[in-house]
């Protein structure tokens, strides 16, 4: 780090980017020097001295290059951090003052380069998360799934009983927990046997990554048949 010795400076009437450019000559210290020594791009510490606040980082950021540099130059904390606190408050009063003026200037009205740039950026940003979000759900949500047969509380006499449907091609069929073969258009077909009484028939589809679907037939078998 570049040395010299450390005054204790008061600060005057003038704003503080010119006390801070004061000291830094009185100290013969180059601005590219100072801001290789307290890590600072030189270009913050020049709109630093030249008061142009709008090309500083906002926020906490802008706090932190002047209270930096205020210490490298040896200015008094307290009269930094005042004087800090009353431009900025200014500034931001002036932002402020746009909105409430009766005739504000045509300029503010128009979208700058920038607000077009993120504005496109954002809408790209938002496509891709809404087709991302859409092929997510067409992979999660579970396979359509139907049963021609038999109907809902089924009453037979019969010993087995054909069970027909139709999924999505690229969905396992699954009845009473065993697979079932469909052809090319997703159909499928299988005999069941039964038992005297009622019988719970429980078909489920599913592809490799969603969720289950799943019907249940209940089927009620008479005996003496």
């Amino acid at each position: 780090m570049i040395g010299f010795k450390k005054n204790r400076i008061l600060f005057g009437n003038d704003g503080l980017g010119e006390r801070f450019r004061r000291a830094r000559v009185n100290a013969d210290i180059k601005i590219e020097d100072a801001a290789i020594a307290i890590n600072i791009n030189p270009e913050y510490l020049r709109a630093l001295e030249e008061g142009q606040w709008q090309r500083l980082p906002a926020g906490i950021y802008r706090k932190n290059i002047i209270m930096s540099y205020g210490r490298f130059l040896g200015l008094e904390e307290n009269d930094v951090v005042s004087r800090f606190m009353r431009e900025n408050e200014k500034e931001e009063k002036e932002k402020r003052d746009i909105f409430s003026r009766k005739i504000p200037h045509a300029s503010y009205f128009f979208p700058t380069p920038k607000i077009i740039r993120s504005a496109i950026l954002i809408a790209v940003v938002l496509v891709c998360v809404g087709y991302l979000g859409s092929c997510f759900k067409e992979i999660v949500s579970p396979p359509k799934l139907i049963v021609f047969a038999p109907e809902s509380d089924f009453i037979t006499n019969q010993a087995n009983i054909e069970i027909k449907g139709v999924t999505e091609p690229e969905a396992e069929v699954v009845i009473n927990g065993e697979s079932v073969l469909t052809d090319a258009a997703g159909n499928f077909i299988k005999t069941i046997n039964l038992k005297i009484g009622l019988n719970t028939i429980l078909v489920s589809a599913q592809k490799r990554y969603s969720q289950k679907n799943s019907i249940t037939k209940q089927i009620l078998v008479k005996g003496g048949g």
